[in-house]
């Protein structure tokens, strides 16, 4: 095998009129932001250490649990086939807030230690030794659907990223101890059915009101993509393209699904003609109450996706594309450790912008790339960090799913071209089939693909932090008007030196041309030259800049006047939420932004933004985790104008 989440009355007033709802603005971001909820839990969790010895390679698992209707404990085996590779006198396995009822080995009852996140079971092996370990489990199940393991609801299902499969079964619960095969059965009331990694090999009816399914898969398979869900769904089916596809809804959302899931086999095929076929015979998604319906997980073959996530408008197709893509990226190639999550959910960020180019054309694709920045801009304004190695708090941050989505838009726009870039991408996803992958190994594909050295370009957007902040002026050269000047000062902190080029448009009479100038120094001038002869009437900025950056510039003719249209806010999301929301807002012209709280009373709580924005799209982090679970009015604008909008903190 290759290496390597105002006045009190009117206040009120206002909430009855207010509808919790989903925006377009707010869809990329729900798979994200919900699966930040669990940060502040798995910051504190004590883990195994991934660069620890492994003393053993596993092999295949299989799962045969037994559900009811009821919110009691599953019950069940998980079996764990291994392989030795050093002498170990007690064998040590990931299990967190499960009860271990016993552990053998073919008839023999094994001796065992549960402690904190761990259970050792003590059995003697050499190296070579092939294991095949048994536990018998009671799994309880949680209500609260922002946290990792088994949880209860409609639907009764599991979410593991990134450290909680050992909620549900004993494993060694890192990301690069692939299993090379999977099997799991699961007993549920006759009326429900279940849907897991793989296929659906067998289905069974044990006693009266009991319906038994077993699914199969075959492929590499890391720990936290492991899955399971059961409950009373509309099952639908289809084969494109020798793709199997399988769609579990509840009932009642058959007709949304029918409609958003729709384009699924097009995007298969649009990723499969740029990064090579889809990596497995079946792909599927099942609605559960994941982050209480605003989470999505990409588990193997199986996506889960919660249910605000259908509306019958396919708001949040982008999320489809997104999970879809991580079957490449995330899944057939998965990081070896979790410090290098970004080329999980980097590249699936670009796949979703990408789908807006394929979809709709390529001012989409330019526009949710613009929106993705400002998110981006918006994060790091609180907190600065780098896409790899990432805090704990920040796994799920900004930098692991927009900052490189935004390299590799850059990678492709700068450096490659579409041609070299694809290719590269499509090496790197053969190279390492099945796999785990690091970030130098995308690194050296790139470079074998395209010939070129490439470290300084990712050292400056990947292991560094931060972006270019610029000062940018375009001037007439002295002594005569056939040169174009254009000065940059880099002014950014906490941050690398960048290189990076600018395109500048001149225009001649009525004709323009179009320069790209290399910038790398802290203050740095280039010119162009359009020929004597030539007389320059206006230059500036181009419009579009495939650069990640801030800044300003000049032109040297002036700009048609802003027209004012005023402030816009879009809802709150995630909302429900734990701890932390984004308020995103649209400004038509520069000015001071004032956000405040009020408890539902209307009581004055906090301001919790004040500051001035230029104009534009905006996502203003807001952190709540001071405050007590409840209902809360909040009231953002300008000077000129507000708005109003309900929050619900869930802790």
């Amino acid at each position: 095998m290759p290496k390597r989440k105002p006045e009190t009355m009117s206040l009120i007033a206002a909430l009855s009129l207010i509808l919790s709802a989903a925006s377009l603005w707010a869809a990329p971001y729900a798979c994200q932001l919900a699966k930040s909820a669990t940060r502040e839990h798995d910051a504190s969790r004590r883990t195994l250490d991934a660069d620890s010895l492994h003393g053993y390679d596993m092999l295949s698992l299989d799962l045969d649990y037994s559900v009811t209707a009821e919110a009691v404990p599953m019950t069940g085996i998980a079996t764990v086939q291994l392989l030795c590779r050093e002498s170990m006198d007690d064998i040590p396995f990931n299990a967190e807030g499960t009860q271990i009822l016993s552990v053998t080995e073919g008839d023999a009852y094994l001796p065992f230690v549960h402690g904190n996140d761990t259970v050792w079971v003590e059995r003697p092996a050499e190296p070579g030794d092939t294991l095949r370990l048994s536990f018998m489990l009671s799994v309880p199940g949680s209500w609260e659907h922002s946290e990792v393991g088994f949880h209860w609801g409609v639907s009764y299902y599991t979410f593991g990223e990134p450290y909680g499969s050992r909620r549900w079964y004993p494993c060694w619960d890192q990301p690069y101890d692939k299993f090379d095969r999977i099997r799991t059965a699961v007993e549920h009331p006759d009326d429900w059915s279940l849907a897991s990694n793989g296929v659906r090999v067998e289905t069974t009816y044990p006693a009266p009101g009991r319906r038994r399914d077993v699914y199969e898969h075959d492929h590499p398979i890391s720990t936290y993509l492991v899955m399971m869900a059961a409950g009373p769904y509309a099952e639908r089916y289809e084969t494109v393209n020798g793709v199997d596809y399988r769609y579990f809804t509840w009932r009642a959302d058959s007709m949304k699904a029918a409609y958003d899931w729709e384009r699924t086999p097009q995007m298969v095929q649009a990723f499969s003609e740029r990064y090579g076929a889809y990596p497995f015979r079946e792909y599927g998604m099942v609605e559960a109450e994941l982050f209480y319906g605003w989470g999505a997980m990409e588990h193997q073959t199986f996506t889960t996706m919660g249910y605000h996530l259908l509306d019958s408008v396919r708001t949040y197709e982008g999320i489809v594309a997104h999970e879809l893509s991580h079957q490449w990226f995330g899944d057939h190639l998965s990081p070896v450790d979790f410090r290098h999550i970004w080329l999980n959910e980097g590249f699936a960020t670009f796949c979703d912008v990408l789908w807006s180019e394929v979809s709709e054309d390529r001012a989409a694709y330019l526009t949710k790339l613009a929106l993705f920045a400002e998110h981006y801009f918006a994060e790091d304004r609180q907190f600065r960090y780098a896409s790899y190695d990432p805090p704990p708090q920040y796994l799920f941050g900004t930098c692991e799913y927009q900052k490189p989505a935004w390299m590799l838009h850059m990678l492709r726009e700068q450096l490659l071209g579409d041609s070299l870039f694809y290719a590269a991408i499509r090496e790197y996803v053969e190279r390492f089939a099945g796999g785990n992958v690091a970030t130098e190994d995308f690194i050296q594909t790139v470079e074998d693909v395209s010939g070129r050295e490439l470290q300084w370009f990712f050292d400056q957007w990947i292991y560094g932090m931060g972006h270019p902040e610029l000062e940018i002026s375009v001037q007439p050269g002295a002594p005569d008007e056939h040169h174009v000047t254009v000065t940059v000062e880099q002014r950014q902190q906490n941050a690398p030196l960048f290189t990076f080029p600018l395109a500048i448009q001149t225009w001649i009479g009525p004709n323009s041309r179009l320069d790209t100038l290399w910038f790398s120094q802290v203050t740095q001038s280039r010119a162009i030259d359009v020929g004597s002869g030539n007389l320059v009437s206006s230059a500036s900025l181009s419009e579009y800049q495939p650069l990640l950056y801030q800044g300003t510039g000049a032109a040297l003719s002036p700009s048609n006047p802003v027209v004012v249209t005023g402030f816009t806010l879009a809802p709150a999301y995630p909302n429900p939420f734990n701890a932390v929301t984004h308020i995103p807002f649209t400004m038509s012209q520069p000015a001071r932004v004032v956000v405040d709280l009020f408890d539902i009373s209307g009581r004055f709580v906090a301001r919790v933004v004040d500051g001035n924005y230029a104009v534009g799209p905006h996502a203003a982090a807001l952190d709540l985790s001071r405050y007590a679970t409840g209902v809360y009015l909040l009231r953002a604008g300008t000077d000129a104008q507000s708005a109003i909008q309900r929050l619900v903190l869930l802790k």
